[in-house]
């Protein structure tokens, strides 16, 4: 409701999740963003926000140094634009490279996500990829 005043309006807070599940990526808690953005045009305006919200994100990470240092991690950089394929030629990519078939498939595997992490980084300086689906 607030989003007519507000135009961009978000929470933090946490999540939790009783369904059953067979993958070691399901999390039954984590802390979640809920974003509500009005008066958009196309999904480009739902990316840009969502990078604009990364970035912040990633500002506020490697702002806190001590812990970055501590956890022995890197902060990746957001760039100005994500770069963005189609969800086919993300497929065609990763079949490519791994000879795998993935064309068709309804999802990635987490190896063909990070396959997609490592091609951005080569091709477009940038750890951030972003596969969209045009069917």
């Amino acid at each position: 409701m607030m989003v007519g005043v507000f135009e961009r309006v978000f929470e933090t807070g946490p999540v939790f999740r009783a369904e059953p599940s067979e993958t070691a990526r399901h999390l039954a808690e984590y802390v979640s963003l809920d974003a509500e953005v009005g008066f958009i045009e196309s999904h480009r305006d739902v990316m840009a926000f969502a990078r604009i919200a990364i970035q912040g994100m990633a500002s506020a990470v490697a702002a806190e140094e001590k812990s970055v240092a501590l956890l022995g991690c890197t902060v990746p950089t957001v760039p100005e634009e994500i770069p963005v394929i189609h969800f086919h030629q993300a497929q065609l990519l990763n079949e490519s490279a791994t000879g795998r078939r993935t064309v068709g498939e309804p999802d990635l595997a987490p190896a063909d996500e990070r396959f997609l992490g490592e091609w951005a980084l080569k091709e477009h300086g940038s750890e951030f990829s972003s596969s969209r689906a045009t069917r």
